[in-house]
C-alpha cells in the first residue's frame, strides 16, 4: 500500500478517506491537536519523513471533502506479519457510537484488502469505548504492555485476504508470461467499483488504471474484476477475468462457427473446477463441476455423480424417445467398481397433440444384486401396479435367474434389457398397453463410454490452459480418474 491519500472502499453512503497531509489542511491539524497532539504531530510529520513506499504511514480521516472525523496511524509487525494501526476519532462527529464503529469496519476492510499479505490487524483503538461496544466476534481483545503503560488492542484476522491475493496475483502473473511465451496479445480492461468508492482523492490511482500502469499488487484496490480480452489465435479467441473473490472465468471459442466452444471457472483458494463445452453443429453440450467431495459429469442424456469419500458412482442416462418410447438408466457402482443396483424404466409417451411426450405408463426392472431381487412391473400414469414377472415362461424365468447367479456386468445388462423387452411387449399386447421400441444399440456401455469421452476430452484441451493452477487442477482430475480405472477389480 502506498503512502499516498486515498479513498476507502464499502463507501455506502459518504465517502471515507485517508487524507495525506499538506498545508492546506493546516486548520483541520489543528482540530487533530485538540484530540490527541501525538497523533496529529504523526500525521504532520510523516509525509516529510516517509516515501510513498514506506510502511509506515499517517492519515487525517475525512468524511466527504471538507469534514476530518479523527486520525490513524498505520506500521507493521517487528515480524512484519501483523498490520498495525492506531486510531482515534473526533466522537462529537458523530451522532452516537455506532457510527464510530461503522466505520471502524470499513477502515479494517479496506487495509486488509490493501495490506493483503498481512496475517492479522491489530487495532489500538484511542476512544473510550468498553468491551461491550466492540464486536468480540470480529476483534478480539488483549492487554498488552508498551512504554510502561497498559494498552487496550483488538485483533483481527485478515485471512481472508491473507489467503485470496497472493494466490490470485501468482496466478495473473504466471498467465501472462504463458500468454507473452505464446507470443499472445490482449485488451486489459477493468470491471470498477461502485463510484462511491472513489473520486478525486483517488485521480492519480484512476489514471494508472487506465493507462495500464497500475502495479499487480494494486490492481483490486479499486476493480471488482479484471478482463484479458480477445487473445486471438489463427482458429480461435480467449477471454480471462479475474474476480477479486479469487473466482476465475475462462473461455475458448473457435472463429468457425460451428465447432467446440468450452468455458471453466474456478476460484484459486479451492481444488476443482466447473467446465462447460457446447458443441452447435450437434446441438449436444458437456458439463464437469469437479471439487473436494466428489465429480459430476453432465450431458444431454447423461449425468455420472462420483463420491471421493465412498469411491461410489451413479449413473443416470436417458435415451432419446423413438416410437414413442423411451429408456431410463440408474446404475449404483460401489467402491469395487462393482453393480450393486440397475434401475431400469422403460418409458411410453403419449402422442396426442395436446399431451404430446407426457409419459404413459412405465416398465419397471429392478436388479438388486446384493439381495438377489430382479422384479419386473408395469406402473401405470395413475400409479397401479402389474406384476409382469408371475406372466413369464419357464425360459424366460431361466432368463432373471441368470442375471442374478451371474457378475452384474454393463454387457450382461444390456443382453437383459435386449431380451426382456419382447416380455413386456407381448403382455402390451395382451393388455392393450403401448409397446416399447426395440433397443438396437447397447445402451449401458453407450452411457459408461460417453463418461470416458469427457475425460478424454479434458485430456485433449488440457495443454491450450494458460492458467497454471487450472491447468494443475486438470492434472488432478485425470490422474485419478486413471487411478480409479487401474484399480477396477469387475470386466465390463
Amino acid at each position: 500500500m502506498r503512502y499516498r491519500s486515498i479513498t476507502l472502499n464499502d463507501n455506502k453512503i459518504e465517502r471515507i478517506s485517508f487524507v495525506k497531509y499538506n498545508a492546506e489542511y493546516k486548520d483541520y491539524l489543528e482540530e487533530l491537536k485538540e484530540m490527541n497532539y501525538e497523533l496529529a504531530d504523526s500525521v504532520e510529520k510523516c509525509p516529510t519523513i516517509y516515501s510513498e513506499l514506506s510502511d509506515h504511514q499517517s492519515y487525517m480521516i475525512f468524511s466527504g471533502e471538507k469534514k476530518c472525523i479523527g486520525a490513524i496511524y498505520i506500521g507493521t509487525s517487528t515480524d512484519e506479519k501483523n498490520l498495525e494501526i492506531q486510531l482515534q476519532f473526533i466522537e462529537e462527529k458523530f451522532e452516537n457510537k455506532e457510527g464510530v464503529l461503522a466505520i471502524l469496519d470499513q477502515i479494517v476492510a479496506t487495509l486488509g484488502l490493501y495490506c493483503f499479505d498481512k496475517e492479522n490487524i491489530e487495532i489500538q483503538l484511542l476512544n473510550n469505548f468498553s468491551s461491550d461496544d466492540i464486536d468480540k466476534y470480529t476483534y478480539h481483545r488483549y492487554q498488552q504492555q508498551r512504554l510502561s503503560e497498559n494498552v487496550t488492542t483488538y485483533t483481527t484476522t485478515n485471512r481472508h485476504n491473507n489467503s485470496i491475493f497472493p494466490k490470485l496475483l501468482e496466478e495473473m502473473s504466471e498467465t501472462e508470461q504463458n500468454l507473452i511465451r505464446w507470443k499472445q496479445c490482449w485488451w486489459q480492461t477493468f470491471e470498477m467499483c461502485d463510484l462511491k468508492d472513489y473520486y478525486l482523492l483517488d485521480q492519480q490511482l484512476m489514471q494508472e488504471y487506465g493507462n495500464g500502469t497500475i502495479p499487480l499488487a494494486e490492481i483490486f484496490y479499486k476493480a471488482e474484476s479484471v478482463l484479458w480480452n480477445d487473445i486471438n489465435s489463427i482458429k480461435s479467441k480467449r477471454n480471462i477475468i479475474f474476480e477479486r473473490n479469487g473466482q476465475i472465468h475462462f473461455t475458448k471459442s473457435q472463429k468457425d462457427f460451428g465447432k467446440n466452444n468450452y468455458e471453466f471457472s474456478y476460484n484459486i483458494t479451492r481444488d476443482g473446477f466447473h467446465f462447460k463445452k457446447v458443441d452447435w453443429r450437434k446441438n449436444a453440450s458437456l458439463e464437469i463441476d469437479e471439487n473436494y467431495f466428489g465429480t459430476k459429469m453432465k450431458s444431454d442424456n447423461l449425468e455420472v455423480n462420483y463420491n471421493k469419500a465412498t469411491k461410489n458412482k451413479k449413473i443416470q442416462y436417458i435415451s432419446p424417445v423413438v416410437n414413442n418410447s423411451s429408456i431410463s438408466l440408474e446404475l449404483y457402482i460401489n467402491d469395487q467398481d462393482e453393480i450393486e443396483k440397475c434401475y431400469v424404466d422403460f418409458r411410453t409417451h403419449r402422442n396426442s397433440r395436446k399431451n404430446k411426450g407426457k409419459i404413459n405408463g412405465i416398465y419397471a426392472l429392478r436388479i438388486v444384486s446384493e439381495n438377489n431381487i430382479c422384479t419386473l412391473n408395469f406402473i401405470s400414469r395413475k400409479g397401479k401396479y402389474s406384476n409382469l414377472v408371475n406372466k413369464i415362461s419357464e425360459q424366460e424365468e431361466q432368463l432373471f435367474t441368470t442375471v442374478l447367479n451371474g457378475n452384474l456386468t454393463f454387457e450382461l445388462i444390456d443382453e437383459f434389457i435386449k431380451k426382456v423387452i419382447p416380455i413386456m411387449n407381448r403382455n402390451a399386447l395382451t393388455e392393450s398397453k403401448p409397446v416399447i421400441a426395440s433397443v438396437n444399440e447397447t445402451v449401458v456401455i453407450n452411457a459408461c463410454e460417453m463418461e470416458q469421452e469427457a475425460i478424454h476430452y479434458v485430456k485433449q484441451i488440457k495443454g491450450e490452459i494458460p492458467l497454471p493452477y487450472l491447468q494443475r487442477n486438470l492434472e488432478r482430475f485425470i490422474e485419478e480418474y486413471q487411478t480409479e480405472k487401474s484399480n477396477t477389480k469387475v470386466k465390463r
